[in-house]
């Protein structure tokens, strides 16, 4: 059966996915447990950093700025939902994936964010694995748009560090200018690689490719874009520099594998070199806190209507 879309290009994707998973060697449950324990705890120590930081930050007039200012809650709010939006309207056109597939794409956002990065992928691989009807390969499909989210992003911060690069010298110290340096190094050589391979790499046609390119790339100027103008309405009198500044680091720091809760280390990194009594430094700290706040409360949302329905579906198979 044919699960085009009108107009899209056809999904021309070999059933590799369960060789590949055959291949893969099977994990030891203990060290499956280790491994979630290692991210939960890294996420605690960084909670606990921020909330160490914001003890010690007087946020009764931000705070009253904030109650004010719709504005500030709607661009979060849309802020917030782009990245799970663009996967879907990417998966939407790949496997006609309906409407209520958001609710698996918004488990696999707070996944990827609260646990390991690509833990989230890993679920959603196997959701999509068991939707008859859906796609019969769904892991060639999550690779590719993985690995060009992450081309598109390496360019993406890439660029901001060199509109970014004039203001380094007022935030960045000597050493950590240097790390930042290597990371661009590194994310040069990645994106080199990958484009060197592309051919072995990729299992989408050119133009599925270049399409889901164009959706990360909108969505992550989109992205970008709405967290400076967050902070921008909360604090209207900050310089454009700043908000560079801060806005490239967060992407580099969005850049490094395998780690949880980024927006946290962000914000941790950020303080630090801001220092604690700092008005910017409290509104990254309660920007922060939010994000992980809605990832919480949508977590909870999400596993109450996923119980839900599977209650309902055990009453229809009986």
């Amino acid at each position: 059966m044919n699960h085009s879309v009108p107009g899209a290009a056809p999904l021309a994707i070999p059933r590799i996915d369960a060789d590949i998973l055959a291949s893969l060697p099977r994990l030891d449950p203990r060290r499956q447990w280790r491994a979630r324990w290692f991210a939960r705890t890294i996420s605690l120590l960084l909670l606990g950093m921020v909330a160490v930081q914001l003890s010690a930050i007087d946020l009764a007039a931000l705070e009253g700025l904030l109650a004010q200012n719709a504005g500030f809650w709607l661009a979060f709010a849309m802020m917030y939902f782009a990245l799970p939006l663009a996967d879907w309207i990417i998966f939407r056109r790949l496997w006609r994936l309906p409407l209520i597939g958001l609710a698996p794409i918004l488990r696999k956002r707070i996944s990827n964010e609260l646990l390991l990065s690509y833990s989230g992928e890993v679920y959603f691989y196997f959701w999509a694995r068991h939707r008859a009807g859906l796609t019969n390969a769904p892991f060639g499909a999550i690779k590719d748009v993985n690995i060009v989210s992450a081309l598109v992003a390496n360019g993406v911060t890439l660029g901001l560090l060199g509109l970014a690069y004039p203001y380094m010298d007022g935030l960045f110290p000597g050493e950590l200018e240097t790390i930042v340096t290597l990371s661009i190094a590194v994310i040069l050589a990645i994106t080199s690689v990958a484009l060197l391979f592309r051919r072995r790499l990729f299992t989408l046609t050119g133009d599925q490719l270049v399409w889901v390119g164009g959706i990360h790339l909108a969505r992550i100027l989109v992205t970008t874009g709405l967290l400076a103008l967050v902070w921008h309405l909360a604090m209207p009198g900050a310089p454009l520099g700043l908000w560079l500044e801060l806005s490239a680091l967060r992407l580099v720091v969005t850049r490094l594998p395998m780690l949880p809760s980024k927006d946290l280390l962000f914000t941790s990194i950020a303080i630090f070199l801001l220092g604690s009594h700092n008005e910017v430094s409290a509104l990254l700290a309660l920007t922060a806190a939010l994000t992980l706040a809605l990832h919480v409360g949508l977590a909870i949302i999400l596993a109450i209507t996923g119980f839900f329905d599977r209650e309902r579906s055990g009453e229809e198979a009986s």
